[in-house]
């Protein structure tokens, strides 16, 4: 071999080495200066440059190689992954950019037109975008979390390596084994087998896609609502009674539903709670039927949302604790014309807390019962 020859060897192997792990480098090194010498003994006609070609492109290569867990999101769930992310990035920046914008408006009405506008604007577009990238967060979050899971099935899976293109050495079956549409090698036998196919689910077993996404664009909306535009929540009396401008008037009170100067304490556990049922929801949308996974993450998602909603309703001060005397204050105020009730906070909580707790069993029990019932005996 020419010095030229070993150093155009020796740059395609740097080309393919440097794009793979630093662990794998030196064993790739080696088996690849095996595999183009014998190329080369098998083809001395074409040449370094022509075994080179014959090889592709050294990222092309070097993709082919590399192992999967080099992959944030793999090809299974990336179409799943890229769909999702749109709807996402839609319900989390739209409808907080226009709440922003009528809220920063509202807030700022008193300050003059022009100030209240920009105000607005500027809230809005801070608003949208922190959203969209935390929305865009969430999504790759549980898509690779779901990734990696799947993976652990699939590590006894046999993965391709320079060493199979050895077992025919000449220049025609690399010809053949190139792909030119894809630019990448089919030298390599299939790890994927057809029998391994799961079966076709029962039409009961079935998860629709329409709930899922409902589920998913409400968890966003309201999780956006809540990191940014809290204050949003809030009951409205009017002085003067309603009229047509009632919510830029300056004869109102707004009444905020929760506490706001403990919602660095509150905020998190919302946050986490919806977060979890974003996750189960993810995993119910990529599964598309009730299996052992959906069935296990049901569980102990709802599990955790119902430890979450104790501890959010029963242990920390998520409501406003001007309520009842502002809403008492009110009565007061406007006498018969008051269309504000009483507040209790201790019966709302307890309400709300059944309510959830209720909803969550009925959810986790039908998917338990539906997953023994119905799902596929492979999944």
């Amino acid at each position: 071999m020419s010095p030229r020859d070993q150093d155009l060897m020796e740059r395609y192997i740097y080309a393919v080495t440097r794009r793979l792990p630093r662990a794998q480098r030196e064993e790739i090194a080696d088996e690849l200066r095996e595999l183009i010498g014998d190329m080369l003994e098998a083809d001395p006609a074409a040449g370094m440059e022509g075994v080179l070609l014959e090889l592709g492109d050294p990222a092309e290569f070097a993709g082919r190689y590399a192992s999967p867990d080099q992959c944030l999101i793999g090809p299974a769930y990336f179409e799943n992954y890229k769909w999702l992310l749109k709807v996402v990035l839609l319900c989390a920046t739209i409808p907080v950019s226009l709440l922003s914008l009528a809220s920063g408006v509202i807030e700022h009405w008193t300050d003059g037109f022009y100030q209240a506008i920009v105000r607005g604007l500027t809230d809005g577009i801070t608003n949208a975008v922190t959203a969209g990238l935390t929305g865009f967060g969430a999504v790759t979050l549980v898509f690779a979390a779901v990734e990696r899971y799947e993976r652990r099935g699939r590590e006894g899976e046999r993965r391709w390596t320079p060493a199979d293109l050895r077992e025919e050495p000449s220049s025609a079956r690399f010809r053949e084994a190139r792909q030119p549409s894809a630019g990448k090698f089919s030298a390599s036998p299939p790890s994927w087998d057809p029998s391994g196919l799961s079966p076709v689910p029962d039409k009961k077993a079935r998860i629709s896609r329409g709930d899922s996404i409902a589920s998913i664009v409400f968890i966003v909306i309201f999780c956006a609502l809540l990191v940014f535009i809290p204050n949003l929540f809030f009951l409205v009396i009017s002085r003067e009674g309603i009229d047509g401008n009632w919510l830029l008037s300056s004869e109102i009170d707004r009444i905020p539903i929760f506490n706001l100067d403990e919602w660095g304490r509150i905020l998190p556990f919302f946050v986490l709670s919806l977060g979890i049922g974003l996750a189960d929801e993810v995993i119910r949308l990529v599964r598309g039927c009730y299996c052992r996974t959906v069935m296990v993450s049901g569980i102990i998602c709802g599990a955790v949302q119902i430890a979450l909603s104790v501890w959010l309703l029963k242990f920390l001060p998520l409501f406003n604790p001007e309520l009842p005397e502002r809403l008492a204050e009110a009565r007061e105020t406007l006498g018969e014309a008051a269309w504000v009730a009483g507040w209790n906070g201790e019966l709302v909580t307890s309400f709300l807390l059944a309510l959830i707790v209720l909803i969550t069993l009925l959810e986790m029990g039908t998917t338990v019962y539906k997953t023994l019932r119905y799902a596929p005996k492979a999944a």
